[in-house]
């Protein structure tokens, strides 16, 4: 099959594997199936030239950096200095607190599933460059058709697809929408380049952040703001060691409310030892999907809809390099951050003059030659055509409020019954059901707990047929 590129030269008999989408999840799940299964036939689907480049990855600006330290990035739960050696033969200076760029990173996860596949001799390895359009159940368990109409066999498969395009803020005015100088993906190759002048972000978080650094050094006279319903964007890393973890584990509230007093209670006692809210945080991490199931779904919901935003500010820092630029850059005048949103807009030519409105009475004018959708990637069945074909064949349904798709506690999809499909998922499509699950440490555990599944039933179909 032309569309498939074999990285793995010698056959396999074991079961085959389907992975769909060859971003960080599906990387890290090929690379925990071939460690798992050492006769395994897995085959990865992704239109992209190279694995382990997905959405976060693909960037090619070295200023995109890591938000977690290398430390903490390791591909395999077994060694977790792993990456930083391989970084080590690659860069100079490179400690387990290092902030590495994030194409350095998706060369890492290329690099790590190559040496998983040249250790499993037995195995095979294949990138089919290409979209899955659909999974059918067959004779053989499962059909997946892609697209150009050739189709995949497989034991298992493996939903890896990850994030899809974002949807505009709600309320936005269809004039905006339709203006030439609106920018729709930010990811999308010279996306940027198109951007003149001053600059509207919809959107405060790491997607802003990564718009802010390449606009900035663009074009060092430009004006940028950014604005969301909250007006917060992401704190800092600490430099330096942690304190002692807090108590975070004692924690059990059963509403959004008694998270957030347990919260404040348990930062108060970390100042007391020394530490600040970085080490509640930190503390939390292990906790947080426990917490979250223990909400009942009003509170889940109230916690989604008004403390969110909170939590991720907090959660998803960044390095403190790129928020010394960003506070360098407010200082200058040349970067801000608002709570607002966009009420009208007028075309002057290439320009938009736009009315913002903020708290009540609030407005402000602004005239920008463009403005960028930064509001983030979306992982749910509407951004992607593939999850929607899954649904409407009763393969999945969404996940808890709308976010992600419903799966079992292993990360199996769940159809509209709650019946377990056989199709499994990780990452950031169970957001619904697991809040803290779109970081590598969280996705490489889903990653492996999956391939251990895949052997374990590779197992019982090798016993049946024994029998």
């Amino acid at each position: 099959m032309s569309a498939l590129r074999s990285l793995a030269a010698a056959p396999a008999g074991g079961p085959r594997v389907v992975v769909i989408g060859g971003g960080a999840s599906g990387t890290l799940v090929a690379l925990a199936t071939l460690r798992a299964l050492a006769n395994a036939a897995v085959t990865v689907v992704e239109p992209r030239p190279q694995l382990g480049r997905g959405l976060a990855y693909s960037t090619l600006d070295p200023r995109h950096r890591l938000n977690v330290p290398a430390g903490s990035m390791s591909a395999l739960p077994d060694d977790p200095g792993h990456f930083v050696r391989w970084a080590g033969a690659h860069h100079r200076s490179v400690s387990p607190l290092w902030f590495a760029p994030r194409p350095t990173y998706g060369r890492y996860l290329a690099a790590s599933l190559r040496e998983a596949a040249a250790q499993a001799p037995a195995a095979e390895l294949r990138h089919a460059r290409t979209s899955a359009t659909s999974v059918e159940p067959a004779a053989d368990r499962w059909r997946v058709r892609l697209e150009g109409g050739a189709d995949l066999a497989a034991d298992e498969v493996v939903l890896a697809v990850g994030y899809g395009p974002a949807a505009p803020p709600s309320g936005l005015p269809p004039a905006l929408l339709e203006h030439p100088s609106y920018i729709a993906d930010p990811w999308r190759p010279g996306a940027l380049d198109a951007a003149s002048g001053d600059v509207l972000c919809l959107g405060t978080g790491l997607t802003a952040v990564d718009a802010v650094l390449a606009l900035a050094d663009a074009d060092l006279g430009r004006r940028i703001v950014c604005v969301s319903r909250t007006g917060l964007r992401p704190l800092a890393h600490r430099t330096g060691g942690a304190s002692p973890a807090p108590r975070a584990s004692t924690l059990r509230p059963v509403t959004a409310l008694g998270l957030l007093r347990s919260v404040r209670a348990e930062v108060a006692l970390a100042a007391e030892r020394g530490g600040d809210w970085r080490d509640v945080v930190n503390g939390l991490r292990p906790h947080v999907n426990e917490l979250w199931a223990a909400l009942p779904a009003p509170e889940r919901e109230r916690f989604s809809r008004r403390l969110a935003r909170f939590w991720e500010v907090h959660r998803h820092r960044v390095s403190p390099p790129i928020a010394n630029r960003l506070e360098s850059l407010e200082e200058d005048g040349q970067l801000q951050f608002l709570c607002a949103r966009v009420e009208d807009v007028e075309s002057r030519g290439s320009q938009l003059r736009l009315i913002l409105s903020g708290g009540p009475g609030e407005r402000r004018q602004l005239e920008v030659g463009a403005v960028i959708n930064c509001t983030g990637a979306a992982a749910s069945i509407p951004a992607h055509p593939l999850l929607g074909r899954l649904a409407v064949a009763g393969l999945c349904a969404p996940g808890p409020l709308g976010l992600g798709v419903a799966t079992t506690g292993d990360g199996q999809l769940l159809d509209g019954y709650g019946v377990a499909t056989g199709i499994s998922t990780l990452g950031p499509l169970r957001r619904g059901d697991l809040w803290e699950t779109t970081a590598i440490p969280e996705i490489r555990r889903q990653a492996f707990a999956i391939a251990h599944g895949l052997a374990a039933r590779a197992g019982d179909r090798g016993h049946r047929r024994a029998g």
